[in-house]
């Protein structure tokens, strides 16, 4: 069976409570294609996971605490799977240390599909700073190369979570 998604998450929309238990959407932040996953910073900065449209184009978007649209990066894999799913940068997180983990999906044919990739974020001034490119990325984690040597034959890095002393939990949704 082939999976289609469709993603209108062109607009970012923040609830907030209206009280008795109701939330009232606003829009926050417009133009974000192909939004998946978000992650707010410290700054109060919501980091944007954008899958593409299957034309190498995904990226990571920063939407400021002013509702200002800024590319972090560029030119992540985005591309249709075999099994038919689009498939690019998913959702990202931030390390214990602070810098940024981009979970991309897989499988896919670009080397860095089926990858935690680690960005450090240091430096970046949204609207000042050009966007990165692949060339920024420090370090790829090939979680999907792990779980063929157990056996599996997909993979696609989805979520994760840090646990005690650290620990990064993985969960891959193939």
């Amino acid at each position: 069976m082939k999976k289609t998604f469709s993603f209108f998450f062109v607009v970012l929309v923040m609830l907030s409570s209206s009280g008795y238990g109701q939330y009232v959407a606003n829009t926050y932040a417009s133009g974000l294609p192909g939004a998946v996953g978000i992650q707010i910073d410290g700054r109060g900065w919501i980091w944007v996971a954008q899958i593409g449209s299957g034309h190498a184009d995904s990226r990571i978007s920063i939407v400021t605490a002013e509702a200002k649209v800024y590319p972090f990066m560029m030119g992540l894999p985005s591309e249709i799977s075999p099994t038919g799913d689009m498939v690019g940068a998913e959702h990202v997180f931030f390390s214990p240390d602070g810098k940024l983990l981009i979970m991309q999906g897989g499988p896919g044919t670009d080397s860095l599909s089926q990858s935690i990739l680690l960005v450090d974020t240091a430096g970046f001034i949204p609207g000042v700073s050009l966007p990165l490119g692949r060339s920024a990325i420090e370090s790829v984690y090939k979680e999907g190369k792990f779980l063929y040597g157990m056996g599996d034959t997909l993979s696609n890095p989805y979520t994760l979570a840090f646990g005690p002393n650290n620990d990064m939990y993985i969960a891959d949704a193939a």
